[in-house]
């Protein structure tokens, strides 16, 4: 059973789909000169028609009927019909390199060339730029941290505490830590040709990962209810029946959402340690999830409004890492020789998304924004913003194309890269392009990009 909220454009994929529908088309750089080029000629050849036909009528050796139809021949012999078949010709070739020596397949022609004049690639982070194979390497709970070892989403691996192994099953701050994380999940893990893959968010997976590294079985546990994760509010709830009757409220997200909902519940907790050491974990590349939970009375069978805002018990942080491909970090060398400019748009944690970026080397001393921060600026200072900023965090699907627009109508040739149903609008966006065409080369000199090497 359930309930219908919203239909068509009004749901949360039909607002992307607006979006995308919204975006409108352009013209590459290469179909902006040929239709240049082409009206140039165009336009010298009717004023050469115009001036044979007046020198003709002048010298008096020739009828008006003569000369129109010599004008007119002229005229049409002279437009050059064969040039889009020519550049077609010339883009299937390239397209053809393009399959065999890298094995990419283009769906428009004109994409061939404009990706030779690309001035800024706007990228997703997770999945695009890092392994997307998320995995908690530590945990901290109000008395104890522990290390996890194991890698991917593989079940194998050992606690530890002060370098000694522990079990699960034996200490209690942990345990229920694991169990919350379990439980406010909304992702499934299961063992495909022996090969342990997920269905859902990879920071869940990760949740999942680490419980059955510590337990075999599942919890008897019943769903009563479940508040789904939304960027809005950065965490996401669900309410469970445990064998004893007992109804319990298990919480999992951003730190800085779950911290004061905990102080909410004991005034005396806390907050700004566990914020700091969310601060210094983010700084080296990691993900922090903040997990808690609360017992409810039995009265209540549904996740309301602000249940959550009421106080919970914090159990702990976890400790998450998505390592870097290390084949982007040549990539975005490569790249940056080249004269491109990389832009990161994520939804991390800036210091996360800003110890990534600095990792794969994005730019000598990277910049970093927040989606927040950029509603909250003039028009002017977030157009520049959007500009001159390397890093993007905390953004929404309707920032990424913002930023995208705001790059290509100050001229760049824009690029996208991004694999979620988020990134679709911008990706749209970044098909198309505004601006001279222009680009600046390492010795910021203005040039023309026809480089087949690019």
């Amino acid at each position: 059973m359930g309930l219908v909220v919203a239909t068509g454009k009004d749901t949360e994929l039909g607002k992307i789909s607006q979006a995308v529908a919204d975006v409108r088309k352009g013209k590459t750089p290469m179909m902006t000169e040929l239709d240049n080029l082409g009206k140039g000629i165009s336009y010298a050849i009717l004023a050469v028609a115009v001036l044979l036909f007046g020198l003709g009528l002048w010298s008096g050796h020739y009828s008006v009927g003569t000369l129109a139809l010599a004008v007119v021949t002229m005229v049409v012999g002279s437009m050059p019909e064969g040039l889009p078949a020519t550049t077609s010709v010339v883009l299937a070739m390239g397209m053809q390199q393009l399959v065999k020596k890298e094995n990419t397949i283009v769906k428009t022609l004109p994409a061939v060339e404009t990706l030779g004049s690309v001035d800024v690639i706007a990228t997703d982070k997770t999945g695009t730029l890092t392994k997307n194979e998320m995995t908690i390497t530590n945990i901290i709970t109000p008395s104890h941290e522990y290390t996890v070892s194991g890698t991917g989403y593989a079940p194998t691996g050992e606690f530890s505490l002060r370098g000694k192994p522990v079990t699960a099953k034996d200490r209690a701050d942990l345990r229920d830590l694991l169990i919350a994380g379990f439980e406010a999940n909304d992702t499934t893990l299961a063992e495909i040709d022996g090969k342990y893959e997920i269905n859902g968010e990879p920071t869940d997976g990760s949740f999942l990962t680490a419980y059955h590294k510590g337990f075999a079985d599942e919890p008897d546990y019943e769903e009563l209810d479940m508040l789904p994760f939304d960027s809005d509010y950065r965490y996401m709830a669900k309410l469970m029946r445990l064998p004893d009757g007992q109804h319990r409220l298990f919480v999992k997200g951003s730190p800085d959402k779950v911290l004061p909902m905990a102080e909410t519940a004991d005034p005396s907790f806390d907050t700004q340690h566990y914020l700091d050491l969310t601060q210094a974990y983010s700084k080296q590349g990691m993900r922090v999830i903040a997990v808690a939970a609360e017992d409810m009375p039995d009265s209540v069978d549904e996740i309301t409004e602000g249940l959550c805002e009421h106080g919970v018990t914090f159990l702990g942080l976890a400790v998450i890492i998505d390592p870097p491909r290390e084949e982007v970090i040549a990539s975005i060398r490569q790249m940056r020789m080249a004269g491109v400019k990389v832009r990161m748009i994520t939804g991390d944690h800036p210091d996360t998304a800003l110890a990534i970026a600095k990792k794969l080397g994005l730019a000598d001393s990277p910049t970093v924004v927040t989606g927040t921060e950029l509603a909250e600026m003039s028009e002017k200072d977030r157009t520049q913003a959007m500009i001159s900023t390397d890093v993007f965090a905390r953004t929404t699907p309707a920032d990424k194309l913002a930023i995208v627009t705001a790059l290509q109508e100050a001229g760049n040739v824009t690029a996208m890269v991004g694999d979620g149903v988020n990134d679709a609008p911008a990706l749209k966006k970044g098909r198309h392009r505004r601006g001279d065409g222009r680009i600046r080369d390492r010795r910021g000199q203005g040039r023309r990009r026809h480089d087949p090497d690019r």
